[in-house]
């Protein structure tokens, strides 16, 4: 059985194209992008067009779900629309390459703007998330159930269904 995607879930993407590959290697991690379920849906990911907001579905293939129980808020809601449309930061992404901090402002990288959210939601963190994979780390020491999602009809399955 399918742990529902709700609002506030990770999805955490593993690409097969070479730039995926590369960035999975200069980051040490097993992902290479990150984004976050929405109500309807629907998910926010920071991406090179920018932060932007779309169908879960459009994520593609082998998506690993992060069930992370909590409570979405009408203060993630209004930091998500503010964000929306805001730069991607090509800096920050060479920053978490290299080991280095991102610089916040308002540039975001996937990492960045998923420990932002889930820090909203109320997960105590000592600083925003580099890279997939410390958002992963952060998910694992929670103890929340990750499912894997290998295909579209998988993804489209666990979605909730609307009425």
């Amino acid at each position: 059985m399918l742990l529902p995607i709700q609002a506030g879930d990770i999805l955490l993407y593993s690409g097969e194209t070479p730039v995926d590959d590369l960035i999975r290697v200069v980051t040490m991690s097993s992902f290479n992008h990150v984004a976050v379920a929405l109500p309807d849906g629907k998910m926010v990911e920071a991406l090179p067009g920018g932060v932007t907001i779309k169908p879960i579905t459009e994520m593609g293939e082998s998506v690993w779900h992060v069930a992370t129980e909590l409570p979405w808020s009408p203060a993630a809601t209004a930091f998500v629309k503010s964000v929306v449309g805001e730069p991607y930061s090509y800096l920050n992404d060479l920053l978490a390459g290299l080991g280095y901090p991102p610089i916040i402002g308002k540039d975001w990288e996937c990492a960045e703007l998923a420990s932002k959210i889930l820090n909203i939601l109320g997960v105590p963190l000592p600083k925003l998330s580099d890279t997939p994979q410390e958002v992963a780390v952060i998910c694992a020491n929670r103890g929340n159930l990750f499912q894997f999602l290998p295909t579209q009809a998988d993804i489209a399955n666990a979605l909730p269904k609307l009425g």
